[in-house]
């Protein structure tokens, strides 16, 4: 057992390395820099470890709350990971304001979501161009919590852009 653990350990270090943070990160109040995306946050978050290049952060845990950053979701790519046989729907550098809105929409049935519904999509300055902020509603599937969120997104470079 004892000739184990080094090698266990290698192991876990270099699948670290390769995905990302495995255990919960702080991420401290000021500037804060993911990717190209340069942010202020005014209170201490905790980045949840997820596959990179996105990043889910969380002040109360992520069934209460999440903050999901994302610098750069190539053409044909999911913006979420799938459970229990669901495909999840695939980012298309060429969506208009409201194609872009239902392609999150989208996504987050994919990922669970139910009762998944739009109330409002407006345009948005972001990240350095004109955006779209999107609001909604959602239950979780863990809790059954009725949930609302705002997303913001533009497509930059023909990569989607999203907070």
């Amino acid at each position: 057992m004892r000739r184990a653990f080094p090698l266990l350990l290698a192991v876990l270090l270099l699948a670290a390395c390769a995905t990302g943070p495995v255990v919960p990160v702080m991420v401290p109040a000021g500037p804060v820099a993911v990717g190209r995306l340069q942010l202020r946050t005014d209170t201490v978050w905790t980045r949840l470890p997820v596959k990179p290049p996105a990043q889910v952060w969380t002040v109360d845990g992520p069934l209460l709350d999440q903050l999901l950053l994302h610098d750069g979701l190539a053409d044909g790519q999911p913006l979420v990971e799938t459970t229990e046989g669901r495909t999840a729907p695939v980012f298309r550098a060429g969506l208009s304001g409201p194609e872009l809105a239902e392609f999150l929409l989208d996504s987050q049935r994919a990922a669970g979501a139910a009762d998944a519904a739009i109330l409002s999509v407006r345009p948005q300055p972001f990240a350095g161009g004109e955006g779209i902020r999107v609001e909604f509603r959602y239950r979780q599937p863990e809790s059954g919590l009725a949930m609302r969120g705002v997303a913001v997104a533009r497509i930059r470079e023909g990569r989607l852009v999203l907070i």
